[in-house]
């Protein structure tokens, strides 16, 4: 499989697209992940200490990644094409590993608050899984939230028609979320 910093995902249905970050988009990612409404149920988002500095690094170990000829992630941007290609979220999957024989990826959205409530993060959540299905040839793709984090579980109940099994994670009690790819078809 070559790289994927070329990849661009385009809703059929929605003016918006994934892609691959730029170093351009690290002042817009920052904003993301300084805002507590955003990171208030994500225990790997820094809480709103980042620097700029700190997400521009992010942002090239995120390309070389995805640059991969098997990358261990492919973090996406979302944009929204109405608002002239405006960063409005991350998504993607920030974690891919294998498991034996499987690849298996966590995939997971965060979206601005203003961008809430459009149908953004649903369809990036559709065309993550799809592209981790049909390009990545991930095996399995996996979500993982904290129990508490309602806004998410309902998108994962209710607008992606998957179910969660409750259990103790390291951040205390979480969900997790598993679809194989003759499930998700």
């Amino acid at each position: 499989m070559p790289g994927q910093l070329q990849t661009v995902l385009r809703s059929t249905k929605l003016p918006i697209l994934l892609r691959v970050p730029n170093v351009e988009d690290a002042p817009a990612l920052l904003e993301l992940l300084s805002d507590p409404q955003n990171t208030e149920f994500d225990p790997h988002a820094g809480n709103g200490s980042f620097k700029l500095p700190q997400i521009e690094g992010m942002v090239v170990r995120m390309r070389e990644s995805a640059d991969s000829d098997v990358p261990g992630r492919v973090n996406l941007v979302l944009v929204d094409t109405s608002l002239g290609d405006k960063v409005i979220g991350l998504g993607g999957f920030g974690h891919i590993a294998t498991e034996g024989a499987k690849r298996i990826g966590d995939v997971g959205i965060m979206i601005t608050p203003e961008a809430r409530h459009k149908g953004y993060a649903a369809e990036a959540m559709k065309m993550s899984i799809g592209y981790a299905f049909k390009v990545l040839k991930l095996d399995q793709v996996t979500a993982t939230m904290l129990a508490k984090n309602i806004p998410m579980r309902s998108l994962m109940d209710k607008q992606l028609k998957l179910t969660g099994t409750i259990r103790d994670g390291e951040f205390g009690e979480e969900v997790f979320y598993s679809v194989l790819p003759e499930e998700w078809i």
